[in-house]
């Protein structure tokens, strides 16, 4: 099964089921690279916060020393912002990961931007403000189109730079149209990391929004 590049077999460490299985093949945080602990709860769910925006936070005891809070605004039913906070005081290399969709990316260190690069139709962009703490590093990461065959798939993370919690990213996933990618910014009000309330503006394109949490 090895000869051929494109099949693995499934016993194969991180060839195998592992590498799909892992906490950094999917949109998480993770400390050093390991696998999470399952220990969720749903803090709050809005379906709509009276301005046309959907809010949920959720929290997960994933490491010793170390609980993951996202929250997640769905904002306007057109685009995503997410808050992760890495909340205790593990140390370590704390890690945010995305996955692009299979085909042409553009993931670029320097901007602290990654996005799919298809020449027209649907494309996807993830932001964070270039002067965040973090710094954007590619990673490699494979999807399975059919049983027992891999294919590459763009992914990428981010490393909080201070290796340190409590720890906070805030990223914009904005998807568009075509090679038009929309001008984003985003900013929280000055919060320390881990208050029940946050509030935060964001820009995509021409549409401004300010967005709220309050947990209970």
């Amino acid at each position: 099964l090895m000869s051929d590049p494109g099949v693995f077999n499934y016993k194969d460490g991180d060839l195998g089921r592992e590498a799909f299985r892992r906490t950094a093949a999917h949109q998480c945080l993770t400390l050093n690279g390991a696998n999470a602990a399952r220990a969720g709860k749903c803090l709050q769910w809005l379906e709509d916060d009276g301005k046309g925006n959907a809010v949920l936070t959720v929290e997960n005891a994933s490491y010793p020393g170390l609980t993951h809070r996202r929250t997640v605004f769905f904002v306007q039913r057109r685009w995503f912002v997410f808050v992760d906070e890495a909340l205790g005081d593990a140390t370590g290399d704390i890690d945010l990961h995305f996955q692009l969709t299979p085909g042409p990316a553009a993931i670029d260190p320097a901007t602290k931007t990654a996005r799919t690069d298809f020449a027209d139709g649907g494309n996807v962009l993830v932001w964070t403000d270039p002067a965040a703490p973090v710094t954007l590093e590619p990673e490699n990461a494979w999807f399975s189109p059919k049983w027992f065959a891999k294919e590459p798939l763009p992914a990428f993370r981010y490393r909080r730079q201070a290796g340190q919690a409590p720890a906070r990213f805030v990223t914009v996933v904005a998807p568009y149209e075509g090679q038009q990618v929309p001008v984003v910014t985003a900013a929280l009000d000055p919060a320390p990391i881990g208050v029940r309330a946050l509030r935060l503006q964001v820009i995509v394109g021409e549409t401004r929004q300010t967005m709220e949490r309050t947990l209970p």
